[in-house]
């Protein structure tokens, strides 16, 4: 079972302050050239190629690519509304068949898609992103450390149970706190590591763990109506402002050597 997050929650995470601020982060690390040529691996639906592109002089190039059409469509008219047009484009294709050639970029950006991947998938696509990075140029990750995902609650056995199952909606939960190893396994030199606590909206936690929910539900291992009470208790103590739940996201740079 692989969660995918839908385009409109992804735009609702990106106004996440914590979240802005490690993205802020991983552009300043990207671009070591505005004139240069780079790509967003899993660009979703535009939140960071328009940005990026904003950044660049009018020699400089970023591409976005994503498998989902709809995110790409929805990538397009993001930038439709800003004067970029010479800067940006958005491709459809596969992380693990980048369409650029050897050693054509100077650098890939890259962010919450190797938690979707199949760990043996996620290797073939760093490795693609290896293949069309220059020499210097730089490779920037970033990604969810779902296993530090944790929610405040009076019953915190019913919340290790809902997070553990979390991971198993997951395909590859783990590739965060990897993301380091995989650097340096590729040889990558001057390698940063980077973590940030994000905050998380009740909102968006009765959407991560709804799919957890069900799945301890069809396990036996949580009853609906004590699911139901867990979820009610989070919106009140919301209301209250005694809510607090939090995940943990890396971002990982790396230089690729000459």
């Amino acid at each position: 079972m692989n969660r995918i997050f839908s385009s409109r929650y992804l735009d609702e995470a990106a106004d996440n302050p914590d979240i802005q601020h490690i993205k802020q982060r991983s552009y300043d690390a990207l671009i070591g050239d505005a004139g240069g040529t780079y790509a967003d691996i899993g660009c979703g639906p535009g939140l960071d190629t328009v940005p990026i592109a904003l950044r660049l002089n009018d020699k400089g190039r970023v591409f976005g690519l994503d498998a989902d059409a709809a995110q790409l469509r929805a990538a397009d008219a993001r930038a439709a509304g800003a004067d970029i047009a010479a800067q940006l484009r958005h491709l459809h294709g596969d992380a693990c068949a980048l369409p650029f050639d050897d050693q054509s970029l100077d650098g890939c950006r890259c962010e919450r898609l190797l938690q979707h991947l199949a760990p043996v998938m996620a290797l073939r696509a760093f490795a693609e992103a290896m293949r069309a990075t220059k020499p210097g140029g730089r490779l920037v990750y970033i990604d969810t450390d779902w296993p530090s995902f944790s929610v405040h609650c009076a019953d915190a056995g019913l919340e290790r149970l809902l997070t553990a199952c979390h991971l198993q909606t997951i395909a590859n939960p783990y590739a965060a706190r990897g993301l380091a190893d995989l650097f340096a396994g590729h040889g990558l030199a001057d390698i940063r590591l980077v973590g940030a606590t994000v905050r998380l909206a009740g909102g968006a936690v009765r959407l991560l763990l709804k799919d957890a929910a069900s799945l301890a539900q069809r396990h036996g291992w949580l009853a609906p109506l004590d699911a139901a009470y867990w979820f009610a208790a989070l919106a009140h103590s919301e209301q209250q402002g005694r809510f607090y739940a939090a995940v943990n996201m890396l971002c990982c740079v790396g230089t690729k050597p000459g």
